[in-house]
């Protein structure tokens, strides 16, 4: 089989970039196995256009949330599935400081497209803790990343673009124009296998710092229509589910949930809500972070067939979308990507 780009990893990087060279022409090959996208299968899928303790505005906001609504809405198109919801986000006021520097940023238009509304007295919200009012974030909400990675898997195989295996590195040939693997062809190959690429002979020296993550699933009968986002994050999955996370740990890198982790979030939860429930599932997955926090894309510094996609970390869902129409854009367009994705910024590390 002859193709252009063979994509190892069908997480979010592997998804989304398939979707965007399928969209530009070209034709791929992604190897996937379910099991393997863990960090994909148990991330939150929050896009937030605010974030952090300081509440700024998130990396290049404005380029990057442009690209999230029209990209996974023609996935869904495609795929005919659902897994995209527009949900707004409410994050309680700490004290009146931060309730008077909203006041001031809802007029400025570095902020006010992401900006609902600013509240300066509690809001009815039952259970919610916000006796400083808050902000409403709007250009925010979830994807079902399950569902999403299953309905594009689906697609693909329609397409006669995926395969279910485990890529085994041992297998692949690398030449001057192009690379084989087993009956496969193609004039690039591209990693988006996330901390895997740690096991690679060619990508080893990537400086990924992997990120555990642990969220919990809650069971309630409170209904509330916003996300509630403030040291924690409640996200409201309907019928009374609510998914809270999430923790961030550079040491234990286990897929074992901790009761460590568990305790953190329910003491988080408990200064922001005061929702009766009952913890009704707790998993871990492995953030494919980068240590300057921004993705890597680009080609290997001494073999031109190889590419890389990865290090979304946890802004994958938002960052996803720009990030792979930009490298998308360099490969077949001959555009410049960023400096700040593109992967020479660590070519002295190889």
């Amino acid at each position: 089989m002859n193709v252009d780009y063979l994509i190892i990893g069908q997480g979010i990087a592997g998804s989304v970039l398939s979707f965007s060279l399928m969209e530009a022409g070209s034709k791929v090959m992604v190897l996937g196995k379910q099991g393997l996208t863990v960090s994909s299968e148990v991330a939150a899928g929050l896009f937030n256009p605010v974030t952090g303790r300081k509440m700024v505005k998130t990396w290049n906001a404005d380029a990057v949330f442009s690209h999230i609504e029209p990209v996974y809405r023609r996935m869904e198109q495609l795929s005919g599935a659902e897994f995209l919801f527009s949900v707004p986000i409410y994050r309680p006021f700490t004290d009146t400081a931060e309730q008077n520097d909203w006041y001031g940023k809802q007029a400025e238009p570095a902020y006010a497209n992401y900006i609902k509304e600013v509240f300066d007295k509690p809001q009815q919200l039952p259970h919610v803790k916000n006796p400083y009012g808050g902000i409403l974030l709007q250009q925010a909400g979830w994807l079902d990343i399950p569902a999403m990675l299953l309905a594009w898997r689906n697609y693909l195989l329609a397409e006669n673009s995926f395969r279910e295996e485990t890529f085994e590195e041992d297998s692949l040939q690398v030449y001057e124009d192009g690379i084989s693997y087993k009956d496969i062809k193609a004039k690039k190959i591209i990693y988006c296998n996330g901390n895997r690429i740690l096991n690679s002979r060619y990508w080893s020296w990537v400086p990924l710092r992997p990120v555990k993550g642990e969220v919990l699933l809650l069971k309630s009968g409170v209904e509330l229509e916003w996300i509630i986002n403030r040291g924690v994050f409640l996200l409201p999955l309907g019928n009374g589910t609510w998914k809270l996370g999430s923790t961030y740990d550079q040491r234990d890198l286990s897929l074992s949930p901790t009761e460590a982790a568990k305790q953190d979030m329910l003491e988080r939860l408990q200064s922001l809500v005061d929702i009766p429930f009952e913890v009704i599932g707790h998993r871990a997955g492995i953030r494919p972070a980068t240590k300057d926090r921004r993705p890597v894309a680009g080609t290997h510094p001494k073999h031109k067939p190889l590419l890389i996609f990865n290090g979304l970390g946890t802004k994958g869902v938002s960052l996803a979308p720009y990030c792979a129409g930009s490298f998308v854009n360099n490969l077949l367009l001959n555009k410049e990507l960023s400096p700040e994705i593109n992967i020479e910024r660590f070519f002295s590390l190889s």
